[in-house]
This record gives structure tokens, C-alpha cells and sequence, in this order.
């Protein structure tokens, strides 16, 4: 039985045009809600063959099955990464600090209530769903609702164009503390949206702030690199609003996890070294990630 999809209220009042413009004039709440509710109808009642089904003509084990989806969900949840990594920048770029504010908190909300909306509808307690046969159903539904989240970015901001790898930072980096540089850093715990995300033990990820302003890691299936400034104490920004990845070799079944950890990571905005490790968190602390060295 596939798990139905049911559009969800959003609060967003900012519009954000094809060009990665945001305005205040154009899209309503009610736009974005439509085209979630046009585009969550148009899944249900469409006859072509979801994810999993498609993964069944293809696959003709259980096994492939299951790396199917695994694939499938993997880059779409990149792909959601990228999108949403597309509108912030967007937000960024508005004039006027208080509507830059509204606008980013309105965004984050509405990003928080899909995560929350997908997890309830696919009937998962985390953003990443679990390997395994019997939950094949699970991840069908993951992925048709985060490619009807996709449309909706698409409608606001355009389609993603291809990243290029981000310019060196033109300003010198202050270096408040040595100590976190030149060092790589393992993932030991990771909240998002104020969840805690749990990491198994087979799990390995990185993260490497070198004192010439790169910033590079990896996880089970990816690498990704960019670049970053510590302007004050306590306070990192990653140059570009993002970072440059690569698909690499590694577990699938741990794959998603990697979409996460990035996400994340774009999300932290302040830095504390700590006698455990280094902590980075976002400034509403939805989000925090520690590591050891």
C-alpha cells in the first residue's frame, strides 16, 4: 500500500522569484500551500510508477530492491540539500537586515514543518529512514514526497544550475584559536531541527578547517569541500552558502546519513572549542553537531 500524501500548512509570506530574487510582493502563503497541495494531488492520482516500482522493474532481488531506493533516496535528499541551500541564499540577498530576519525564520519553519509533515505521512520517527526489505514502503514514500518538496522549490527559486567550485576567500581569516585547525575533526553526535540524530557505530565523518580558510570532509558516500571565515570569536560562516560535493565510493545504507550531517553543518553559524571537542551550532540551536579529535 503506498502512504498517502497530505499537503501541509505553510506560513511563508515572502515570494521568491525564478531570478533568486526575495521579495515581499507576489507569492503569498497560500501560493506555496497551493502548489504543495496541486503538487501532492497530482502524485496520488498520477498513474506512473513510483520509486519503488520502478526499482522493482529494474532490480530483480529484494536486495537491489533496497540499494535501488537507497540510490534514489540518496540523491534526492541531495538534491533537497542543494534546493534549500538555493532559497536561503536567495533570503540572504534581500535589502534590509529585519526583512532578511522575517524572511529566514518564515523559510526555516516552513522547511521544519516539511521534515515533520514527511516523517508523520511515511510513518518514520527520524529524517532518515532505515535499510531493510520491510521498509521498502517507507522509502518510496521519503522519496515521492521530497521530490514533491523539490517542485516546490523549483516553482520559487528555478531549477539548480551547476555548482562551481567557490572562490577563495579574498579577506584574510582570523585565527581566534589554533587549536581547531589543521585537525580533523570526527562526527560524534548531530541534532537537527532539535532532534537528535542517531549515528551508527560503522558511521565515520569529517571535517577539516585549515588555517588558509579551506574547509573540507566527508562521510560514508560523499566528500565535499569549500571555504569558511572566522570573523570573530565564536562565529564561523561558510563562503559561497555551501559546499561543493562529490559522490564516492562507500556503504549505501549509510548514504543518507551524509545528507544530513551536510545539511546541518550549512546550518551552524557559531563555534565553541570545547575540552570533549569542537562544538558548531546554528543560532536558534535547532541544530548542533560535535566532534572529537
Amino acid at each position: 500500500m503506498r502512504p498517502a500524501s497530505t499537503p501541509f500548512s505553510l506560513s511563508m509570506r515572502i515570494a521568491i522569484s525564478p531570478g533568486g530574487h526575495v521579495g515581499r510582493r507576489g507569492y503569498r502563503v497560500g501560493h506555496w500551500a497551493a502548489l504543495l497541495s496541486v503538487l501532492a494531488a497530482v502524485a496520488c492520482a498520477d498513474a506512473a510508477a513510483t520509486p519503488l516500482e520502478d526499482c522493482a522493474n529494474d532490480s530483480p532481488t529484494t536486495e537491489g530492491i533496497a540499494i535501488c531506493l537507497d540510490n534514489l533516496f540518496d540523491d534526492a535528499e541531495l538534491e533537497l540539500i542543494n534546493q534549500t541551500k538555493r532559497a536561503r541564499a536567495s533570503i540572504q540577498a534581500m535589502k534590509g537586515a529585519g526583512a532578511r530576519t522575517k524572511a529566514s525564520r518564515e523559510f526555516e519553519q516552513q522547511h521544519k514543518n516539511f521534515l515533520a509533515a514527511r516523517r508523520a505521512e511515511c510513518g518514520h520517527l527520524s529524517d532518515r529512514p532505515t535499510t531493510g526489505v520491510g521498509d521498502n514502503q517507507v522509502r518510496d514514500c521519503f522519496i515521492r514526497m521530497t521530490h514533491e518538496r523539490l517542485g516546490v522549490l523549483e516553482q520559487a527559486v528555478g531549477k539548480a544550475q551547476p555548482r562551481r567550485s567557490p572562490a577563495k576567500p579574498r579577506e584574510p581569516v582570523s585565527t581566534p584559536s589554533d587549536a581547531v585547525y589543521n585537525v580533523e575533526w570526527h562526527l560524534v553526535g548531530l541534532i537537527r531541527d532539535g532532534n537528535e540524530i542517531p549515528l551508527p557505530a560503522e558511521y565515520r565523518a569529517t571535517l577539516r578547517l585549515d588555517n588558509d580558510g579551506a574547509v573540507t570532509g566527508k562521510g560514508a558516500v560523499n566528500a565535499f569541500s569549500g571555504e569558511f571565515r572566522l570573523r570573530t570569536a565564536g562565529k564561523i560562516e561558510w563562503a559561497q552558502h555551501g559546499f561543493l560535493t562529490e559522490r564516492t565510493a562507500g556503504p549505501p545504507e549509510l548514504g543518507s546519513l551524509d545528507g544530513l550531517y551536510i545539511d546541518a553543518l550549512e546550518r551552524v553559524s557559531n563555534a565553541a572549542l570545547a575540552p570533549t571537542g569542537l562544538i558548531l551550532r546554528s543560532e536558534d540551536e535547532s541544530v548542533t553537531l560535535t566532534f572529537a579529535r
